[in-house]
């Protein structure tokens, strides 16, 4: 069962507001994850199922992501801890946070093209928006739009929207 198909279980169920059945997946369907990427699979599906239910104190964003075995997993959960950080209000690790992250998907040699720079845009439109109290929303709304490759881009488009001085 690959880690990615059981993450697009979860993430199918939380984009539609159906969080409670994405735990069902989790009960009724870890036993077939793989075994050597199963404790990366569940750790990111469960800050998947968390964040949708706004339990943010459940996401582990002290978690050690140099133990995880698949680097796309690795990505995933950095990108759930930036958006736990910016929902939180924790705006100075936020930004901290960012830098690293941009600086270990720029050295990653096991993430292809596109993931990179998915990671890349998120982290760099997130820092405008920590950066920028009298951003021009329109303007970058229509910026994030235009982009082809940007992970969690309705989020970022909702965050852009509400953005306030």
């Amino acid at each position: 069962f690959p880690s990615v198909v059981f993450h697009n279980m979860i993430d199918i169920c939380c984009n539609i507001n159906k969080a409670y059945l994405a735990e069902q997946i989790v009960k009724e369907y870890s036993s077939y994850i793989k075994a050597y990427e199963k404790d990366d699979t569940l750790n990111v599906a469960r800050a998947i199922i968390n964040f949708a239910k706004k339990a943010y104190d459940k996401i582990p964003i002290d978690i050690d992501l140099q133990t995880f075995t698949n680097r796309r997993m690795a990505l995933r959960m950095r990108l759930i801890i930036i958006r736990t950080y910016y929902e939180t209000g924790k705006r100075d690790p936020l930004y901290d946070y960012l830098q690293a992250c941009a600086k270990a998907v720029r050295q990653s040699k096991d993430l292809g093209d596109m993931n990179k720079q998915s990671a890349l845009n998120l982290i760099k439109y997130t820092s405008k928006l920590l950066r920028n109290p009298d951003l021009d929303k329109a303007r970058l709304s229509q910026e994030v739009q235009a982009l082809e490759n940007v992970f969690n881009k309705g989020w970022l488009l909702k965050k852009i929207k509400g953005h306030t001085s």
